[in-house]
């Protein structure tokens, strides 16, 4: 019992040595400057001071100015929210693998016991079944380390959308083509910061698969009889209709009430009554369509 005990005691005190050597392993180099300094030059440069800025950028004397300084600022929100993202993403990371190593750690430190002396074999046994357990949990099971990538994918592809934005209005504004204030700017730079969440994540991975079932049903519903060439002119209007109020809550709301369809987000409104329409099979279908679109739209462009 004596040589059970101490085994335990071992084998715990090795796991905690363990989980404090795994805080670095989480597959991310350490960087070559100190990211929160930088961060800090920033803040003592009153870029984040939004008093600061907004004062800054009314007293430029001209536009050459104003565009000059509302640049310094992208550009220092831009480089904190990279910063900031990283490390959220390194946190997650390390969180999936940080624990679960030590838990290997601990297992494979069972087994050169149970090696070692031959009256461990028993306490190995069920040491090894304790920390399997542990090893399960500290994981968030393997559902949480499939889905992490996907969520990191989906949050670089929202970054990367709002960054574009950004970008493409700065140049706009260089050449003349449209106006980029410091208030917009901030606003698209909020945007920006939260586009690495995972509820933003999640949001577009749940658009995603709307679309994608769209799809597939679109698909499944034109292996039946074709439609007429009027008849798929018809509908692409009313498809092209609907793609351009997907964001028109009150609209859709609207026409999945005509149609008796099941309320929803407006992601999940749009696609239901993209496959309503996609399924019409009759010249009289499509015409209730376009009149129930017509009642609340004269101007739309369906027939």
């Amino acid at each position: 019992m004596r040589f059970i005990r101490a085994l335990t005691i071992l084998g715990l005190a090795a796991y905690g040595l363990a989980l404090g050597g795994c805080a670095s392993v989480n597959g991310y180099p350490e960087p070559y400057y100190k990211p929160d300094d930088l961060i800090a030059a920033y803040t003592a440069a009153g870029y984040f001071d939004i008093g600061n800025v907004l004062k800054t950028y009314n007293a430029a004397a001209t536009p050459e100015a104003k565009a000059a300084w509302r640049d310094e600022v992208i550009e220092a929100h831009i480089s904190a929210a990279n910063i900031r993202y990283r490390q959220f993403e390194a946190a997650l990371y390390g969180e999936a693998t940080g624990s679960n190593l030590a838990a290997d750690w601990l297992i494979s430190g069972y087994s050169a016991a149970g090696v070692l002396w031959s009256d461990a074999a028993k306490a190995f046994n069920a040491l090894t079944a304790v920390t399997n357990g542990v090893k399960s949990g500290f994981g968030k099971d393997a559902l949480y380390d499939k889905t992490l990538p996907a969520l990191l994918t989906a949050m670089d592809a929202n970054r990367a959308t709002d960054l574009l934005r950004i970008r493409q209005r700065q140049k706009d504004s260089q050449t003349g083509a449209a106006p980029y204030s410091i208030q917009s700017a901030l606003d698209d730079l909020n945007s920006y910061a939260n586009a690495g969440s995972l509820p933003g994540a999640l949001t577009q991975i749940t658009a995603n698969s709307a679309t994608q079932k769209v799809t597939a049903e679109l698909q499944l519903s034109r292996l039946d009889a074709p439609d007429s060439a009027a008849m798929t002119g018809r509908k692409q209007a009313i498809a092209k209709y609907f793609v351009g109020i997907k964001g028109d809550k009150s609209k859709l709301d609207a026409l999945i009430g005509d149609f008796y369809l099941e309320p929803g987000t407006p992601v999940e409104e749009y696609a239901r009554l993209k496959i309503y329409s996609a399924n019409a099979k009759t010249d009289a279908d499509v015409d209730a369509i376009v009149k129930a679109i017509k009642n609340h739209d004269p101007n739309a462009k369906v027939q």
